[in-house]
């Protein structure tokens, strides 16, 4: 987990932590156990900036939750197989034969070394991302460019082309992060 991820995630929990504990301070009486809490129900109760506070805070969360619902309930599946129709029947490709079909084409172009092929399929789209270490050549970007745009004809000639499915490829050259990486090892932390 990276540190915008825990950054965002402790940020939450607070914010959870800070209402669920106003809320079990204000209905303790309804528990039989023996804390004296009045002080601090008072302070809750009777503290007109805090009580404003608790309410801006739980419609920030209620509004938040609801996008967030939104988006989950909107957001496209992902599947691992492609159903194509076709006059003769529906054909069925799965995610890993999409792989090997990139892998294959990539390995025939001779560009990229040790590939590393991730697809995504969704009900109109298919995502391709393809990373690894790029092998540097003087006509690499126009190389690259043209590779991108043939696999895109070919998957949609394999798909079908009365399909209405979009193809994006995107490469990822692991070799300049792996040399950035070791530059960072390599300067002193400490002096």
């Amino acid at each position: 987990m990276n540190r915008a991820e825990k950054f965002l995630w402790i940020v939450v929990d607070l914010l959870f932590l800070i209402v669920f504990g106003t809320l079990l301070l204000i209905y303790f009486p309804v528990s039989n156990w023996n804390w004296d809490v009045r002080n601090l129900q008072l302070f809750i109760l009777g503290n007109n900036y805090f009580g404003t506070f608790i309410f801006g805070l739980t419609f920030f969360l209620f509004i938040a939750f609801l996008v967030i619902l939104l988006l989950v309930i909107f957001y496209p599946k992902s599947t691992n197989y492609l159903e194509v129709k076709t006059e003769n029947g529906d054909l069925t490709i799965t995610k890993r034969a999409i792989e090997g079909f990139v892998a294959s084409s990539i390995n025939k172009a001779d560009f990229v070394k040790s590939p590393k092929v991730n697809a995504h399929l969704y009900k109109k789209t298919v995502k391709i991302r393809v990373s690894g270490d790029i092998k540097r050549t003087s006509d690499l970007i126009g190389k690259q460019e043209a590779w991108a745009r043939s696999l895109e004809t070919q998957l949609k000639n394999l798909l079908g082309v009365q399909q209405s499915i979009a193809v994006h490829v995107k490469l990822k050259n692991t070799a300049e992060r792996q040399a950035n990486d070791a530059s960072d090892r390599e300067t002193a932390r400490v002096i």
